[in-house]
């Protein structure tokens, strides 16, 4: 395998608390994050999936800020810059209250920039 080419397909994971609202009352569940490195592409350097949504301005600020930092280390350690797919889940809940869940604010950045980092060190 090309050294280049060693991190492809690799998954890192965190587990993050999301905060939502359901019938007025604060809900707190635990989460898990994924992030698979993928190919580099022409388009979205992020791809967000899977049934837990995140709300454009979250997706805006992990580009612009978490992304970033990300790809310095990645600069530094030597890796060439890749391209994520991000997915958050906890179907459990989604099923049990019957809401979807939607990630806001920022803060899934730290377990984001986590389970970036570690798909990308593999």
């Amino acid at each position: 395998m090309k050294p280049e080419q060693s991190t492809l397909g690799k998954i890192g994971a965190t587990k993050t608390v999301l905060v939502f609202e359901s019938g007025g009352d604060p809900k707190a569940v635990i989460t898990d994050l994924t992030v698979r490195v993928v190919e580099r592409s022409e388009k979205d350097v992020l791809t967000f999936t899977g049934p837990v949504e995140f709300e454009t301005p979250t997706q805006t600020h992990v580009n612009e800020v978490v992304l970033p930092l990300v790809d310095r280390i990645a600069y530094l350690l030597n890796i060439p810059r890749r391209d994520f797919t991000i997915s958050a889940s906890n179907l459990q809940v989604a099923a049990n209250l019957d809401v979807g869940v939607r990630v806001s604010g920022y803060s899934a950045d730290l377990p984001l920039f986590v389970a970036m980092i570690s798909a990308l060190t593999g």
